[in-house]
């Protein structure tokens, strides 16, 4: 990506929107069983990368922000 500071955090925005509109998208389109082992899977992710954090307070921090973010979209109702 070349351009100003700007123009790629826009750029990133975009692509990050586009991303979120295909998962949801997908998620949607997955029955209901799966989409509860998608859930326990992610959990199971974060768990495993949080007990790896333990001495990287900024790493933990993305860490937990992520699984927020992870946690709004699941939460979302189609």
């Amino acid at each position: 990506m070349t351009g100003s500071i700007d123009e790629i955090i826009e750029k990133l925005q975009t692509r990050i929107l586009a991303y979120e509109i295909l998962f949801q998208s997908l998620l949607e389109e997955v029955p209901a069983v799966l989409k509860e082992r998608v859930v326990d899977n992610a959990r199971h992710h974060f768990a495993g990368l949080e007990a790896g954090v333990n001495s990287d307070p900024e790493r933990a921090q993305k860490i937990t922000a992520a699984r927020a973010v992870v946690e709004q979209l699941l939460a979302r109702k189609h």
